[in-house]
Protein backbone atom coordinates (compact mmCIF):
# COMPACT_ATOMS: atom_id res chain seq x y z
CA UNK A 1 0.00 0.00 0.00
CA UNK A 2 1.65 3.37 -1.31
CA UNK A 3 0.72 5.29 2.08
CA UNK A 4 2.52 2.22 4.38
CA UNK A 5 5.62 2.68 1.73
CA UNK A 6 5.22 6.21 2.39
CA UNK A 7 5.68 6.05 5.73
CA UNK A 8 8.28 3.49 6.00
CA UNK A 9 10.14 5.51 4.07
CA UNK A 10 9.91 8.35 6.26
CA UNK A 11 10.90 6.33 9.10
CA UNK A 12 13.80 4.73 7.51
CA UNK A 13 15.70 8.14 6.64
CA UNK A 14 14.69 9.92 9.92
CA UNK A 15 16.65 7.43 12.30
CA UNK A 16 19.63 8.54 10.21
CA UNK A 17 19.13 11.86 12.37
CA UNK A 18 18.38 10.46 15.16
CA UNK A 19 14.70 10.88 14.86
CA UNK A 20 11.51 8.62 14.84
CA UNK A 21 7.95 9.16 14.13
CA UNK A 22 6.42 10.32 17.51
CA UNK A 23 3.13 11.36 16.32
CA UNK A 24 -0.25 9.47 14.74
CA UNK A 25 -0.01 9.72 10.98
CA UNK A 26 -4.02 9.79 9.29
CA UNK A 27 -4.34 10.76 5.07
CA UNK A 28 -7.12 12.89 3.51
CA UNK A 29 -9.04 12.23 1.85
CA UNK A 30 -10.76 8.76 1.90
CA UNK A 31 -13.76 7.52 1.95
CA UNK A 32 -14.32 8.10 5.87
CA UNK A 33 -11.65 11.02 6.10
CA UNK A 34 -13.34 13.88 4.96
CA UNK A 35 -11.74 17.67 4.26
CA UNK A 36 -12.91 21.52 4.09
CA UNK A 37 -9.39 22.02 3.69
CA UNK A 38 -8.62 23.85 -0.16
CA UNK A 39 -6.52 21.99 -2.12
CA UNK A 40 -3.14 23.75 -1.80
CA UNK A 41 -2.95 22.38 1.85
CA UNK A 42 -0.79 19.50 1.32
CA UNK A 43 -0.70 18.31 5.02
CA UNK A 44 -1.25 20.10 8.45
CA UNK A 45 0.08 19.22 12.19
CA UNK A 46 -2.45 19.44 15.00
CA UNK A 47 -0.38 19.14 18.21
CA UNK A 48 -3.74 18.52 20.52
CA UNK A 49 -4.77 15.40 18.60
CA UNK A 50 -0.94 14.76 18.45
CA UNK A 51 -1.78 13.75 14.78
CA UNK A 52 -0.04 14.91 11.31
CA UNK A 53 -2.96 14.83 8.59
CA UNK A 54 -1.40 14.28 5.02
CA UNK A 55 -2.93 14.61 1.76
CA UNK A 56 -3.12 11.87 -0.25
CA UNK A 57 -0.81 12.32 -3.74
CA UNK A 58 2.05 11.58 -5.22
CA UNK A 59 4.35 9.20 -3.71
CA UNK A 60 7.18 12.09 -3.22
CA UNK A 61 4.89 14.61 -2.17
CA UNK A 62 3.84 12.43 0.63
CA UNK A 63 7.12 11.54 1.78
CA UNK A 64 7.92 15.09 1.71
CA UNK A 65 4.85 16.47 4.07
CA UNK A 66 4.89 13.77 6.01
CA UNK A 67 8.90 14.59 6.90
CA UNK A 68 8.20 18.19 7.34
CA UNK A 69 5.31 17.68 9.81
CA UNK A 70 6.70 14.88 11.64
CA UNK A 71 9.97 17.54 12.73
CA UNK A 72 7.38 20.19 13.19
CA UNK A 73 6.22 17.12 15.78
CA UNK A 74 10.21 16.31 16.88
CA UNK A 75 10.96 20.26 17.76
CA UNK A 76 7.60 20.88 19.38
CA UNK A 77 7.48 17.96 21.89
CA UNK A 78 11.28 18.62 22.64
CA UNK A 79 12.17 21.93 23.22
CA UNK A 80 10.39 24.51 25.52
CA UNK A 81 8.97 26.96 23.14
CA UNK A 82 7.90 24.00 20.96
CA UNK A 83 6.37 22.70 24.33
CA UNK A 84 4.87 26.14 25.12
CA UNK A 85 3.34 26.27 21.63
CA UNK A 86 1.93 22.69 21.93
CA UNK A 87 -0.10 23.51 24.97
CA UNK A 88 -2.39 25.89 23.60
CA UNK A 89 -3.02 23.70 20.58
CA UNK A 90 -1.38 26.08 17.71
CA UNK A 91 -2.80 24.67 14.43
CA UNK A 92 0.00 24.75 11.70
CA UNK A 93 -1.33 24.15 8.09
CA UNK A 94 1.37 23.19 5.43
CA UNK A 95 0.72 24.72 1.93
CA UNK A 96 1.69 22.96 -1.48
CA UNK A 97 3.63 26.27 -1.82
CA UNK A 98 5.51 25.43 1.91
CA UNK A 99 3.74 28.21 2.84
CA UNK A 100 2.63 27.58 6.59
CA UNK A 101 -1.00 28.80 7.68
CA UNK A 102 -1.01 29.37 11.67
CA UNK A 103 -3.85 29.89 14.24
CA UNK A 104 -2.72 31.11 17.09
CA UNK A 105 -5.36 31.80 20.73
CA UNK A 106 -3.29 34.62 22.52
CA UNK A 107 -0.33 37.63 22.03
CA UNK A 108 1.50 35.33 23.86
CA UNK A 109 1.67 32.21 21.94
CA UNK A 110 1.66 34.54 18.37
CA UNK A 111 4.83 35.92 19.97
CA UNK A 112 6.52 32.60 20.86
CA UNK A 113 5.79 31.98 17.22
CA UNK A 114 6.87 34.57 15.43
CA UNK A 115 10.23 34.47 17.48
CA UNK A 116 10.82 30.84 16.57
CA UNK A 117 9.49 30.46 12.96
CA UNK A 118 12.87 30.71 11.10
CA UNK A 119 13.88 27.52 13.21
CA UNK A 120 11.03 25.69 13.11
CA UNK A 121 9.97 25.74 9.20
CA UNK A 122 14.03 26.19 8.80
CA UNK A 123 14.19 22.45 10.02
CA UNK A 124 11.08 21.14 9.36
CA UNK A 125 12.27 22.27 5.75
CA UNK A 126 15.55 20.79 5.92
CA UNK A 127 14.19 17.31 7.31
CA UNK A 128 11.80 17.28 4.58
CA UNK A 129 14.28 17.93 2.16
CA UNK A 130 16.87 15.18 3.50
CA UNK A 131 14.39 12.66 3.15
CA UNK A 132 13.27 13.32 0.04
CA UNK A 133 16.90 13.30 -1.32
CA UNK A 134 17.56 10.07 0.09
CA UNK A 135 14.86 8.42 -1.21
CA UNK A 136 15.61 9.77 -4.20
CA UNK A 137 19.26 8.25 -4.02
CA UNK A 138 18.18 4.55 -2.83
CA UNK A 139 15.38 4.80 -5.85
CA UNK A 140 17.70 5.45 -8.63
CA UNK A 141 20.18 2.38 -6.51
CA UNK A 142 17.47 -0.14 -5.82
CA UNK A 143 14.86 -1.81 -8.54
CA UNK A 144 12.76 -3.28 -5.75
CA UNK A 145 11.74 0.02 -4.39
CA UNK A 146 11.08 1.15 -7.68
CA UNK A 147 8.46 -0.80 -7.90
CA UNK A 148 6.41 1.21 -5.86
CA UNK A 149 6.31 4.07 -7.37
CA UNK A 150 4.73 5.43 -10.48
CA UNK A 151 6.24 6.72 -13.58
CA UNK A 152 5.58 9.75 -12.48
CA UNK A 153 6.84 9.39 -9.42
CA UNK A 154 10.02 8.57 -11.20
CA UNK A 155 9.97 11.56 -13.24
CA UNK A 156 9.79 13.81 -10.42
CA UNK A 157 12.35 11.77 -8.38
CA UNK A 158 14.83 12.44 -11.85
CA UNK A 159 13.96 15.84 -11.23
CA UNK A 160 15.03 15.75 -7.58
CA UNK A 161 18.28 14.77 -8.83
CA UNK A 162 18.75 17.24 -11.35
CA UNK A 163 18.56 20.23 -9.38
CA UNK A 164 17.32 19.89 -5.67
CA UNK A 165 17.23 23.83 -5.28
CA UNK A 166 13.98 23.56 -7.65
CA UNK A 167 11.86 22.21 -4.80
CA UNK A 168 11.94 24.78 -2.54
CA UNK A 169 11.85 27.45 -5.12
CA UNK A 170 9.68 30.48 -4.39
CA UNK A 171 9.42 29.43 -0.80
CA UNK A 172 9.30 32.03 1.63
CA UNK A 173 12.65 33.87 3.59
CA UNK A 174 12.04 31.23 7.07
CA UNK A 175 12.29 28.10 5.05
CA UNK A 176 14.91 28.83 2.18
CA UNK A 177 17.51 30.55 4.77
CA UNK A 178 16.37 28.68 7.73
CA UNK A 179 17.41 25.63 6.09
CA UNK A 180 20.55 27.32 5.05
CA UNK A 181 21.75 27.44 8.78
CA UNK A 182 20.76 24.16 9.43
CA UNK A 183 22.90 22.55 6.11
CA UNK A 184 25.62 24.79 7.57
CA UNK A 185 25.54 22.81 10.76
CA UNK A 186 25.65 19.43 9.48
CA UNK A 187 28.38 20.46 7.22
CA UNK A 188 30.18 21.86 10.08
CA UNK A 189 29.11 19.37 12.73
CA UNK A 190 27.47 16.68 11.78
CA UNK A 191 24.17 15.11 10.77
CA UNK A 192 23.08 14.13 13.77
CA UNK A 193 23.71 17.67 15.57
CA UNK A 194 20.94 19.13 13.32
CA UNK A 195 18.65 18.02 15.60
CA UNK A 196 20.08 19.10 18.78
CA UNK A 197 21.14 22.48 17.50
CA UNK A 198 17.05 23.36 16.47
CA UNK A 199 16.44 22.08 20.04
CA UNK A 200 19.14 24.15 21.61
CA UNK A 201 17.59 26.89 19.50
CA UNK A 202 14.54 26.74 20.95
CA UNK A 203 15.45 26.29 24.64
CA UNK A 204 14.62 29.46 25.57
CA UNK A 205 11.82 30.80 28.46
CA UNK A 206 10.23 34.36 28.13
CA UNK A 207 9.14 36.68 30.64
CA UNK A 208 8.48 39.98 29.23
CA UNK A 209 5.62 41.39 27.40
CA UNK A 210 4.80 39.66 24.10
CA UNK A 211 3.95 42.49 22.59
CA UNK A 212 7.51 43.76 23.64
CA UNK A 213 9.03 40.17 22.28
CA UNK A 214 7.91 40.25 18.66
CA UNK A 215 8.38 44.69 18.15
CA UNK A 216 12.29 43.47 19.47
CA UNK A 217 12.24 40.24 17.44
CA UNK A 218 11.21 42.81 14.25
CA UNK A 219 13.93 45.49 14.50
CA UNK A 220 17.00 43.09 15.67
CA UNK A 221 15.57 41.21 12.35
CA UNK A 222 16.29 44.28 10.08
CA UNK A 223 19.51 44.17 12.06
CA UNK A 224 20.97 40.85 11.47
CA UNK A 225 19.24 40.89 7.69
CA UNK A 226 20.34 44.37 6.79
CA UNK A 227 22.80 43.15 3.87
CA UNK A 228 21.60 43.02 0.47
CA UNK A 229 22.68 39.32 0.27
CA UNK A 230 20.26 37.98 2.45
CA UNK A 231 22.31 34.63 2.54
CA UNK A 232 24.96 36.84 4.83
CA UNK A 233 23.33 37.86 7.82
CA UNK A 234 24.78 40.72 9.79
CA UNK A 235 27.37 39.40 12.83
CA UNK A 236 28.74 42.13 13.96
CA UNK A 237 26.06 42.93 17.57
CA UNK A 238 26.69 41.72 21.14
CA UNK A 239 25.80 38.18 21.36
CA UNK A 240 23.09 38.46 23.83
CA UNK A 241 21.37 40.31 20.35
CA UNK A 242 21.45 36.31 19.27
CA UNK A 243 21.00 34.18 22.17
CA UNK A 244 17.87 35.42 23.52
CA UNK A 245 15.78 34.84 20.16
CA UNK A 246 15.39 31.26 18.76
CA UNK A 247 15.60 32.51 15.45
CA UNK A 248 18.64 34.26 15.86
CA UNK A 249 20.44 31.75 17.81
CA UNK A 250 20.49 29.12 15.33
CA UNK A 251 22.65 31.96 13.42
CA UNK A 252 25.00 31.80 16.69
CA UNK A 253 25.26 28.07 16.55
CA UNK A 254 25.92 27.62 12.55
CA UNK A 255 28.20 30.51 12.19
CA UNK A 256 29.90 32.45 15.13
CA UNK A 257 30.13 28.63 17.41
CA UNK A 258 32.65 27.05 14.43
CA UNK A 259 35.24 29.84 15.27
CA UNK A 260 35.81 28.33 18.86
CA UNK A 261 35.62 24.49 17.97
CA UNK A 262 38.94 22.97 18.73
CA UNK A 263 41.81 21.78 16.35
CA UNK A 264 40.13 18.50 16.16
CA UNK A 265 36.76 17.32 17.46
CA UNK A 266 33.98 14.71 16.95
CA UNK A 267 31.17 15.44 15.09
CA UNK A 268 28.86 14.38 18.02
CA UNK A 269 25.88 15.73 19.48
CA UNK A 270 27.80 15.57 23.00
CA UNK A 271 30.73 17.67 21.51
CA UNK A 272 28.23 20.28 19.61
CA UNK A 273 26.25 20.63 23.15
CA UNK A 274 29.47 20.82 25.33
CA UNK A 275 30.82 23.65 22.52
CA UNK A 276 27.17 25.25 23.03
CA UNK A 277 27.91 25.53 27.28
CA UNK A 278 31.59 26.45 26.51
CA UNK A 279 31.23 29.16 24.52
CA UNK A 280 27.44 30.93 25.63
CA UNK A 281 27.93 29.72 29.50
CA UNK A 282 24.28 31.14 30.89
CA UNK A 283 22.46 32.08 26.93
CA UNK A 284 22.72 28.38 26.90
CA UNK A 285 19.17 28.12 28.41
CA UNK A 286 18.10 31.55 28.99
CA UNK A 287 15.48 32.81 31.04
CA UNK A 288 14.51 36.26 29.14
CA UNK A 289 13.52 38.31 31.48
CA UNK A 290 14.46 41.62 29.64
CA UNK A 291 14.95 42.61 25.78
CA UNK A 292 18.39 44.84 25.43
CA UNK A 293 19.01 46.72 22.08
CA UNK A 294 22.87 47.31 20.42
CA UNK A 295 23.06 50.61 20.27
CA UNK A 296 25.76 52.47 18.14
CA UNK A 297 28.26 55.10 19.39
CA UNK A 298 25.88 58.10 18.32
CA UNK A 299 23.04 56.48 20.31
CA UNK A 300 25.58 56.07 23.53
CA UNK A 301 26.85 59.84 23.28
CA UNK A 302 23.16 60.67 23.22
CA UNK A 303 22.30 58.67 26.30
CA UNK A 304 25.28 60.20 28.20
CA UNK A 305 23.88 63.36 27.36
CA UNK A 306 20.63 62.45 29.02
CA UNK A 307 22.59 60.94 31.91
CA UNK A 308 24.61 63.89 32.26
CA UNK A 309 21.58 66.42 32.83
CA UNK A 310 19.53 63.31 35.08
CA UNK A 311 22.05 61.25 36.65
CA UNK A 312 19.75 58.48 36.55
CA UNK A 313 21.26 55.01 35.07
CA UNK A 314 17.65 53.81 34.45
CA UNK A 315 18.45 55.31 31.12
CA UNK A 316 20.85 52.79 30.25
CA UNK A 317 18.56 49.58 31.23
CA UNK A 318 17.17 48.84 27.68
CA UNK A 319 20.70 49.09 26.13
CA UNK A 320 23.24 46.54 25.38
CA UNK A 321 26.36 49.46 27.25
CA UNK A 322 29.48 47.96 27.25
CA UNK A 323 30.77 47.04 30.69
CA UNK A 324 33.57 49.29 30.87
CA UNK A 325 31.67 51.94 30.35
CA UNK A 326 28.86 51.22 32.81
CA UNK A 327 31.60 50.24 34.99
CA UNK A 328 33.05 53.75 34.67
CA UNK A 329 29.79 55.23 35.41
CA UNK A 330 28.98 53.33 38.19
CA UNK A 331 32.22 54.96 39.99
CA UNK A 332 31.10 58.24 38.66
CA UNK A 333 34.21 59.32 36.70
CA UNK A 334 34.11 61.90 34.52
CA UNK A 335 30.92 61.72 32.07
CA UNK A 336 32.54 64.52 29.79
CA UNK A 337 36.00 62.77 29.50
CA UNK A 338 33.79 59.91 28.35
CA UNK A 339 31.97 62.06 25.88
CA UNK A 340 34.92 63.12 24.25
CA UNK A 341 37.27 60.03 24.03
CA UNK A 342 35.33 59.18 21.06
CA UNK A 343 34.40 60.95 17.82
CA UNK A 344 31.06 59.43 17.31
CA UNK A 345 30.05 59.33 21.43
CA UNK A 346 30.72 63.17 21.04
CA UNK A 347 28.39 63.03 17.86
CA UNK A 348 25.48 61.49 20.13
CA UNK A 349 25.97 64.48 22.45
CA UNK A 350 25.81 67.00 20.29
CA UNK A 351 22.70 65.78 19.01
CA UNK A 352 20.71 65.56 22.11
CA UNK A 353 22.36 68.91 23.49
CA UNK A 354 20.99 70.49 19.85
CA UNK A 355 17.46 68.55 21.11
CA UNK A 356 17.51 70.71 24.19
CA UNK A 357 19.05 73.55 23.24
CA UNK A 358 17.84 77.46 22.48
CA UNK A 359 17.43 79.25 19.43
CA UNK A 360 21.10 80.71 19.56
CA UNK A 361 22.58 77.88 21.02
CA UNK A 362 21.27 75.46 18.32
CA UNK A 363 22.57 77.18 15.90
CA UNK A 364 26.39 76.83 17.61
CA UNK A 365 25.82 73.24 17.08
CA UNK A 366 24.49 72.74 14.13
CA UNK A 367 27.70 74.96 12.48
CA UNK A 368 29.82 72.38 14.44
CA UNK A 369 27.79 69.31 13.29
CA UNK A 370 28.08 70.85 9.58
CA UNK A 371 31.93 71.34 10.02
CA UNK A 372 31.82 67.70 11.73
CA UNK A 373 30.56 66.25 7.99
CA UNK A 374 27.57 64.84 10.78
CA UNK A 375 24.96 67.52 8.58
CA UNK A 376 25.21 68.56 5.39
CA UNK A 377 25.59 72.05 5.18
CA UNK A 378 22.76 73.28 3.33
CA UNK A 379 20.76 71.71 5.35
CA UNK A 380 22.29 73.01 8.60
CA UNK A 381 22.06 76.13 7.46
CA UNK A 382 18.24 76.28 6.92
CA UNK A 383 17.53 74.78 10.28
CA UNK A 384 19.71 76.98 11.43
CA UNK A 385 17.95 80.18 9.82
CA UNK A 386 14.71 78.79 10.37
CA UNK A 387 13.29 75.41 12.30
CA UNK A 388 10.78 74.04 14.73
CA UNK A 389 11.31 71.59 17.30
CA UNK A 390 9.68 68.63 15.46
CA UNK A 391 11.97 69.60 12.81
CA UNK A 392 15.00 69.34 15.04
CA UNK A 393 13.82 66.10 16.23
CA UNK A 394 13.00 64.22 13.65
CA UNK A 395 16.69 64.73 12.78
CA UNK A 396 18.20 63.90 16.06
CA UNK A 397 16.23 60.32 15.64
CA UNK A 398 17.25 60.27 12.44
CA UNK A 399 21.07 60.83 13.02
CA UNK A 400 21.34 59.35 16.47
CA UNK A 401 18.89 56.23 15.36
CA UNK A 402 18.61 54.46 19.01
CA UNK A 403 16.96 51.57 18.27
CA UNK A 404 14.06 50.82 20.77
Amino acid sequence: MDIDFCISVVSAHLQELGMNIGCDIEFFPTETKRSFLSENIAGMYVPAENTAYIRVSSIPRMVSTIAHEVAHDYLMKNSKVGRELISKDIMIRTLETGEIDVIVHSKEYRALYTVSRFVNEGFATYVGFYVLKRFADVVSNDISAREHITKNDLIFLQNVLKDLAELYDGRQFDYYYGKMEFDRIESLFGLRCVKTAAIEAMNVEYDVDPEELIKYHEKIRKMVYSREDLSIPNLNFPLECYLTIPNFRIIAFSRILPNYVDAIFDASEEYFTALIERVFGDFRHPVVSRLRYPVTKRGLGYLLGRYRKSRDPRIFYDYLIPDEIMARLKYELNVDELIKSDRGIYEGFLLYELENATVHRAREILEQLAYMGVVDQAKALKLASYSSKIEIEKLVDELVNLTK
